[in-house]
């Protein structure tokens, strides 16, 4: 249960623990001032953590047992958007506010990417739709 960063400039590596046991971190994004903000499948939470004072923020997912199987970082609101494959939905965390909204999706959503206006683009669990919410 590590995160860890590779330097290449400086050939060092730095690792931060993660205190969930067993979290299963499986996926992560980076936000504007190098925080990370990572998926716990197994803990059903969204980390974030801030490099620069070693501090790691965790916020609950609503829907139990979610699955998180992709995380994204919005450059243009500063939101995080994850989806839930267990639960087929799309969640959008406000790092500011710690609030979140979930949207359901006609099925498992394995893959997502935010654009510039904020839109954000997902592939299917059959990998044969994109659609954009």
């Amino acid at each position: 249960n590590k995160i860890g960063r590779l330097a290449p400039a400086t050939n060092t590596i730095t690792e931060w623990d993660i205190s969930v046991n067993g979290s299963d971190i499986s996926h992560l994004s980076v936000g504007f001032a190098g925080e990370v903000y990572f998926a716990e499948s197994n803990a059903n939470k969204i980390g974030r953590l801030a490099p620069a004072t070693n501090t790691i923020t965790e916020w609950d997912i609503p829907t139990n047992g979610s699955g998180v199987a992709d995380i994204v970082f919005d450059v243009s609101s500063g939101n995080v958007y994850f989806a839930e494959s267990n639960a087929n939905k799309i969640g959008r965390l406000s790092p500011m506010t710690g609030t979140f909204t979930e949207w359901p999706t006609d099925g498992t959503v394995k893959k997502m990417d935010v654009d510039p206006s904020g839109d954000v683009y997902y592939v299917n669990g059959r990998g044969t739709i994109i659609r954009m919410d």
